[in-house]
This record gives structure tokens, sequence and C-alpha cells, in this order.
């Protein structure tokens, strides 16, 4: 059972993430922009490498596939900049150049790995 102040912590937590939607910010959003500002200093590849490790070591998943689609797309073009500078579009233009070199099931996958990503950071 959980203690008085387990429910405490918890309900405040929920009011927080309340507060968010009345601002019209999504709660997931929001986390993951503190955890960046956390990592400022760091590189969107040593981040998503250091998340790549955790989930590894969970057992969450067991694909070295995820980490090649990291190192061939992703990395070469956005891994060198800090994790806070990386926005949508900068994404959403490179799953467009996978796509225009033909190759969907491979930007639908690496948009997988980015949602993997930004959900569980």
């Amino acid at each position: 059972m959980a203690t008085e102040f387990e429910i405490k912590k918890a309900k405040a937590k929920h009011r927080q993430y309340l507060d968010l939607i009345d601002k019209g910010i999504n709660p997931s959003t929001y986390k993951f922009s503190e955890k960046v500002k956390l990592t400022s200093d760091r590189t969107f590849k040593e981040v998503v490498l250091e998340w790549h490790d955790k989930k590894q070591k969970t057992g969450i998943y067991k694909d070295n596939k995820v980490l090649g689609r990291l190192n061939n797309y992703l990395f070469p073009k956005i891994g060198k900049l800090p994790a806070k500078k990386i926005e949508p579009p900068m994404l959403f233009n490179i799953m467009e150049n996978i796509q225009e070199e033909g190759l969907i099931e491979t930007s639908n996958r690496a948009i997988t790995v980015l949602l993997w990503y930004f959900v569980t950071v």
C-alpha cells in the first residue's frame, strides 16, 4: 500500500501535469525539455547513446539495428549538436531526406527510434 507521503507526492505531480495541460504544454515534452536542460552541455549523440545503453541494460530491447540507424542516419547530421538545440523540424528534414533516398521503411524505423527516445527520456 502507498504511504501518505507517496500519495501526496503523486497528487502534486498530477496537479503539475494538469497545470501544464491547461497552459497547452504536453507533459511528456515538458519532462523531456527539463532533462535536456540538465544535459545542456552534452551532444545529442552523447545523450542518445546513454539512453540506448540504459534501454539495453534493462532488456527493453536488444536490437543492435537501432544503434546502426542512429549511426547511419541521425548522428552524422545532428549527433554533434547540443541536445538542447535539437528541434522537431530538424528531425522531420532528416526523415524526409531518408525517404527521398527511397528508404521509406528505414525512415519509419528511425522515427520509431526517435519516438522511443523522446518518450522515455
